[in-house]
C-alpha cells in the first residue's frame, strides 16, 4: 500500500539526521588523540554502541551499529525482504569465510566468529547449511557457488565462484520481484563488477582468473583490453565522470580510485532514485550511507591510533572517501 512506502520514507528521513555531520567530522578529524577522537564518538551515531576507552572494541561496535540498521530497515520495509540484494552478498562472504575456516581446521565456534551478522541467515545456520549440504535451501545461486568454490584449487578461483554465484543470486531476487529500480540495481552492480575484475584482468598480465558475471549491460566479447574497459565505464556514468579516477590509474596503476568512484556512482544512483518516495530506493540509499559513515569513522580512528596528524589524516580520507 502507498502508505506503507510513506511510512517507511518518513523514518527513513529521520534516520538520515543521525548520519554522520560535517561537524561531527570535523571534530574528529581535528582531534589531537586517539582517546580525544574517541570521546567524539559519543556525540555521533555510535553513542549507544560504545562505552569507556579501554573496554569498548570499536570494530565490534561499528558492526553492531550496522546490525541495528538492517534490522530497522527490514522492520520498516514497505516490501519483505526489499534490501535481500544488499543482505545476500553478506550470505556469500560469510559462506565463503565458513568454508575457509573449515579447511583451516577452525572449530564452528571459530568460523561463525568470522562472520558478519548481516545477511539474510544468521553465521550458525550457515554454519549448520554448508555442514548439512543445505546452503541450497538458502539460495540455489548460493549452493552452486558453494560446490564450485569447494572445488577451487587457489583462493582467488574460490572469491571468483562466489563473486559470480552473488551475483545470480542478486539478479534472481530482483527478478521474482519484478521491481524495475531493484533490476536496474542489480545491473549497475553488475557492470561495475565486470568493468573491474576485467580491468584487473587485462593489467595482470592473465595472473588473476578472469571473472565475468552474466546479467549485466555488456557482452564479454565487447572487451578486449583496457581502453574497451573505460569506454564501458563512460556509459554508464555521467560525462567525465570517470576522468579523475582513470587518469590516477594510468599514472600509478592503482585501482583504489577506481574502485571508490564506483562506489561513488551507486550512490548517486541510490539518492537519484530515492526522489521516489514510493520506491526501496531510499532505504538502500540509508544503509549504503550508513556504511560509508561506519569506514570513514574506522578510517579516521585507525589514523589517529597510528599517530597521523590532522594533516596527514585528512590526506588518507580524502584518498580513501573524498
Amino acid at each position: 500500500m502507498k502508505t506503507d512506502y510513506l511510512y517507511s520514507a518518513a523514518r527513513v528521513k529521520a534516520l538520515e539526521t543521525s548520519l554522520l555531520s560535517d561537524v561531527q567530522l570535523e571534530r574528529l578529524l581535528s582531534a589531537k588523540t586517539h582517546r580525544e577522537a574517541f570521546r567524539t564518538l559519543h556525540d555521533t551515531f555510535l553513542s549507544s554502541f560504545i562505552g569507556d576507552y579501554e573496554k569498548t572494541n570499536l570494530s565490534e561496535s561499528l558492526r553492531e551499529s550496522l546490525v541495528e540498521a538492517k534490522k530497522t530497515l527490514d522492520e520498516i520495509s514497505p516490501v519483505r525482504g526489499a534490501l535481500d540484494i544488499f543482505w545476500m552478498r553478506y550470505d556469500f562472504h560469510n559462506a565463503k569465510t565458513i568454508i575457509k575456516a573449515r579447511a583451516a581446521g577452525l572449530s564452528p565456534e571459530e568460523a561463525v566468529a568470522r562472520c558478519f551478522n548481516l545477511g539474510t541467515v544468521s553465521p550458525a545456520d550457515m554454519y549448520d547449511a554448508i555442514d548439512s549440504d543445505r546452503a541450497g535451501s538458502i539460495s540455489p545461486a548460493l549452493g552452486k557457488a558453494i560446490a564450485r568454490a569447494r572445488e577451487a584449487k587457489e583462493p582467488q578461483n574460490m572469491d571468483a565462484a562466489m563473486n559470480v554465484g552473488y551475483f545470480a543470486a542478486a539478479a534472481d531476487i530482483a527478478a521474482a520481484a519484478g521491481d524495475e529500480f531493484r533490476r536496474r540495481l542489480v545491473v549497475l552492480l553488475i557492470d561495475l563488477f565486470n568493468l573491474r575484475s576485467l580491468l584487473r584482468f587485462f593489467a595482470s598480465g592473465e595472473r588473476i582468473p578472469e571473472v565475468f558475471a552474466p546479467g549485466g549491460t555488456f557482452s564479454r566479447d565487447a572487451f578486449r583490453g583496457a581502453d574497451d574497459v573505460f569506454s564501458g565505464m563512460e556509459k554508464i556514468a555521467p560525462r567525465g565522470f570517470w576522468d579523475a579516477a582513470i587518469s590516477h590509474y594510468k599514472e600509478t596503476g592503482f585501482f583504489s580510485m577506481i574502485e571508490l568512484a564506483a562506489d561513488d556512482l551507486v550512490l548517486r544512483f541510490l539518492k537519484e532514485e530515492s526522489r521516489d518516495i514510493f520506491c526501496l530506493a531510499s532505504l538502500f540509499a540509508y544503509f549504503a550511507a550508513r556504511k560509508n559513515n561506519v569506514q570513514v569513522v574506522k578510517a579516521i580512528m585507525v589514523a589517529k591510533k597510528n599517530g597521523l596528524s590532522e594533516r596527514d589524516t585528512r590526506k588518507v580520507l580524502r584518498r580513501l572517501y573524498a
